[in-house]
């Protein structure tokens, strides 16, 4: 499998090969959840509109949940937010993916769920970047990937591995700056409200502000390891094969 040629066990580990102590010592969940969104609240991805809505994301249906690492409790959490009317976009938090090794473990884990697919594993710049996709209904959600991993760009390194997807099909926006495919489903595709009380002038000032924030986090301009379409980008530290 392509995961496991990828990831090296101990690279990015504590010098004995454990996980860091900081990690190994969090385990209660609500303050689990309440660190990874502050992740977003703080704008660390670079999104003006997500660390709004994080400050109080029930409130816009956006939810965490700290999830078993197996392909039938993944499956499970997703099809329970599918059909909750008040949840839009779940976090499934997995605290126990600390090391590369765990987060090669959990891909193959993911490869079983049900509904999710690999559209497309693509080499770039001495990585594989990864495009995991949710069929929700008659549309493909993005699945987008975060996690504590120096290889992983500073857009997406959360205090816990997790991904992040809408289970919904998206709002009826009075109109949008970016088009996308009516199938697609992005994280993106909040149910911001609140926003129709804010001048569209702002709301395009805000936008390009995204991306300055961006390019700023990164240290460059936006690529493929950090696309919104790529779940994860993991480095190639073997020869690659099938």
């Amino acid at each position: 499998m392509i995961v496991e040629q990828c990831i090296s066990p101990s690279a990015g580990d504590g010098d004995d090969g454990k996980p860091a102590p900081a990690l190994q010592a969090i385990t209660d969940n609500e303050l689990i959840k309440k660190l990874w969104f502050r992740f977003f609240e703080e704008n660390k991805t670079g999104c003006f509109f997500a660390a709004m809505v994080a400050k109080a994301p029930n409130a816009y249906g956006w939810f965490g949940e700290i999830t078993h690492l197996s392909a039938e409790a993944i499956n499970q959490a997703i099809q329970k937010a599918i059909i909750d009317p008040g949840i839009n976009t779940i976090s499934l938090i997995f605290p126990g993916v600390k090391t590369q090794a765990d987060l090669a473990g959990f891909l193959e884990v993911l490869n079983e769920v049900q509904g999710i697919t690999v559209e497309s594993q693509t080499i770039y710049d001495g990585h594989v970047c990864l495009a995991y996709r949710l069929k929700v209904g008659k549309y493909s959600s993005w699945v987008t990937g975060f996690g504590p991993f120096d290889f992983l760009p500073q857009t997406r390194r959360a205090p816990f591995a997790g991904i992040t997807l809408r289970v919904k099909p998206k709002p009826v926006y009075e109109w949008v700056l970016k088009a996308s495919k009516e199938t697609e489903l992005h994280l993106a595709d909040m149910d911001i409200n609140v926003l129709k009380e804010i001048p569209r002038a702002t709301f395009e000032q805000l936008w390009k502000m995204c991306f300055k924030r961006v390019k700023f986090i990164l240290g460059h301009d936006p690529d493929l390891k950090s696309a919104a379409k790529t779940t994860y980008n993991l480095p190639i530290e073997r020869s690659y094969g099938k």
